[in-house]
């Protein structure tokens, strides 16, 4: 179960993450798949991603911009923008 906004702390980003859901969903074969719904709990992962990004940034939660980031630099790396994956790449070590 979810927990909700006001049990989360700042640097919890657990409701971001549903990796399992979609992973269930892809048990099946190509013919019985739902893609509409992979593509949209895709797309709403991803801009759950970007919301959280931008409130952690007006809250000044720093640990979970590093998360976000990230999670950002794989979305990037997967949707072939390498620049962007390099450049979140060089600043988590630098």
């Amino acid at each position: 179960m979810a927990k909700r906004k006001s049990d989360r702390n700042a640097d919890d980003t657990s409701f971001v993450s549903n990796a399992g859901q979609l992973a269930f969903i892809r048990r099946h074969s190509v013919t019985q798949r739902h893609k509409v719904l992979e593509n949209t709990i895709l797309f709403l992962t991803q801009a759950l991603l970007a919301v959280d990004f931008q409130q952690s940034m007006r809250k000044g939660a720093v640990g979970r911009l590093e998360v976000d980031m990230q999670m950002m630099m794989f979305c990037f790396h997967g949707c072939g923008k390498t620049n962007y994956a390099q450049l979140l790449l060089m600043h988590e070590f630098v």
